[in-house]
C-alpha cells in the first residue's frame, strides 16, 4: 500500500498532464470537415501549393523550420492539404509546451497547468492551429524566456549554448521574432556573458558554428530587400501615421470588446477573449505593477509592447505573435488571485480547497464557452463562411 502510494504521488502529474496533452490535441486534431467548415482559404491553397512544388529549400526561406516540416509531412502522407492542418494542430500544441513549464518555474504547476488549459481552450487560438499556414511558428516565441529560465536552473551547462543558439537561429526565420529575441537578450545579457565566460572555448565555437549553419539560408537571402522587410516585419509603403495608431487601436478593440471590429482577428462580434480571461490579464496587470522591480515582469510587458507596435504595422505581422506573452500576463493574474486566496486562509485548507475549487469552475466554464464558441458560433458568422468557401 506505501508502495502504491508512493508510485502515486511520484507519477500523477506526468499523468495527469499526459491524458491532459492527448484529449487537448484530439479536440484540435480532428476539428475537420464534419465539425466546422470544410473549405479552405486561397492562401492556404496557394501556401500548400508553394509546398507541393518548390524545393527542399525554397527561394525565400521566410517560416522555412515549419516549410521543412510541411514538406515532410506531403513527401510522407501524401500530397492532401489536410495534413497541413494536422501537422499544425499537433504544433500548437507543442507551443503550449514551453509557456507550461515557464510558468510552472515562475510560480508552481497548478498556476501552469491552469494557464495552459486556458490557452488552449482559446478561440483565436483553435482557429489560428485549425489553419494549414506557416504563421503558427511565432506562437514559438516562447522558447525564448524558456531558454532564459532553463539556462538558470539546468546543471548541463555545455548544452546551453549548442541548444540555445540551434533554437534561436531556427526561430529567426519567423517575422518580427528577432525584436523579442533582442528583448529577451537585453534582459539577462549579464547572465549570457556569465555564461560565456565559464563556457569551454569549444563550447562556445561550436554554438556558434550552429547557429550559422542553421541560419544559412538566411545569410544567402540577406541581400534581399523583401526578405529582410519580411523578418524584421517592417513594411512602411501605403502606412501612414494615422493607419498605423488605427491598426492598433482596431486590435485593443478586438481583444477587449468585438473581434470583428474594423475587419479585425475576426472570430465573432464577441471580444476575442471573455471576461474572465480578460479579469485575469487584469490581475497580471496588477501582479507585475506590484512587482516591478522583478527583470520578468519587465520583460512581460516590454515584450506586449513590441507585439503591439508590430501588429500597428498591419498585415505584415500575424496578430497571434502577441498570443504567448498576453498568456505569460495571464499566468501571472492567475498566481495573483491564487496568492491573495492563500494568503488570507494561510492555514485552513478546507477555505483554500474551496477558492481552488471556485477557481477550477471558472476555467472550467471558460474553456467551454471558447470551445463553444470555435465548433459552433465562429463557423457561422460570414467572414468565416466566405474565407474558408474552398473545396479541394
Amino acid at each position: 500500500m506505501k508502495r502504491t502510494k508512493f508510485y502515486f504521488k511520484l507519477l500523477w502529474k506526468p499523468i495527469t498532464i499526459g491524458i491532459l496533452v492527448l484529449i487537448l490535441t484530439l479536440l484540435i486534431v480532428l476539428s475537420f470537415q464534419s465539425i466546422v467548415p470544410g473549405g479552405y482559404s486561397a492562401s492556404e491553397i496557394s501556401y500548400f501549393d508553394s509546398v507541393k512544388e518548390n524545393a527542399l529549400i525554397p527561394n525565400n526561406p521566410l517560416y522555412l523550420p515549419i516549410y521543412l516540416i510541411h514538406k515532410t509531412v506531403l513527401l510522407i502522407f501524401g500530397n492532401n492539404i489536410l495534413n497541413l492542418r494536422i501537422t499544425n494542430g499537433l504544433l500548437g500544441i507543442g507551443a503550449v509546451l514551453p509557456l507550461f513549464f515557464i510558468l510552472k518555474s515562475w510560480f508552481s504547476f497548478r498556476v501552469a497547468a491552469f494557464t495552459s488549459l486556458i490557452y488552449v481552450s482559446l478561440t483565436w487560438f483553435l482557429v489560428n492551429t485549425r489553419s494549414s499556414l506557416p504563421d503558427i511558428m511565432v506562437l514559438y516565441a516562447a522558447f525564448i524566456p524558456l531558454l532564459i529560465v532553463w539556462s538558470q536552473k539546468t546543471k548541463k551547462q555545455k548544452w546551453v549554448l549548442i541548444i540555445s543558439a540551434l533554437t534561436l537561429s531556427l526561430l529567426l526565420y519567423a517575422p518580427g521574432i528577432i525584436w523579442f529575441l533582442i528583448i529577451g537578450v537585453l534582459w539577462k545579457i549579464r547572465s549570457i556573458f556569465y555564461i560565456l565566460k565559464k563556457s569551454p572555448v569549444w563550447n562556445v565555437l561550436t554554438a556558434i558554428i550552429v547557429f550559422f549553419i542553421v541560419l544559412t539560408p538566411f545569410i544567402l537571402n540577406v541581400t534581399d530587400k523583401e526578405f529582410i522587410k519580411s523578418i524584421l516585419g517592417i513594411n512602411l509603403i501605403n502606412l501612414s501615421p494615422m493607419s498605423y495608431f488605427k491598426n492598433i487601436y482596431t486590435f485593443i478593440i478586438n481583444i477587449f470588446w468585438n473581434s470583428d471590429y474594423n475587419n479585425g482577428i475576426g472570430i465573432g462580434s464577441q471580444a476575442v477573449f471573455d471576461i474572465f480571461t480578460l479579469v485575469l490579464i487584469t490581475g497580471g496587470v496588477i501582479n507585475i505593477a506590484k512587482k516591478w522591480k522583478k527583470s520578468r515582469s519587465k520583460y512581460i510587458i516590454i515584450s506586449v509592447i513590441i507585439g503591439l507596435l508590430l501588429i500597428g504595422l498591419g498585415s505584415t505581422i500575424t496578430s497571434i505573435i502577441i498570443l504567448p506573452y498576453l498568456i505569460l500576463l495571464i499566468g501571472c493574474g492567475l498566481g495573483w488571485l491564487l496568492q491573495q486566496w492563500l494568503t488570507v486562509f494561510p492555514k485552513n485548507p478546507f477555505a483554500q480547497n474551496i477558492g481552488v475549487a471556485i477557481l477550477v469552475l471558472a476555467i472550467g466554464m471558460s474553456s467551454i464557452y471558447n470551445v463553444y464558441r470555435f465548433y459552433v458560433a465562429w463557423p457561422h458568422i460570414p467572414i468565416t463562411e466566405s474565407k474558408y468557401s474552398i473545396e479541394v
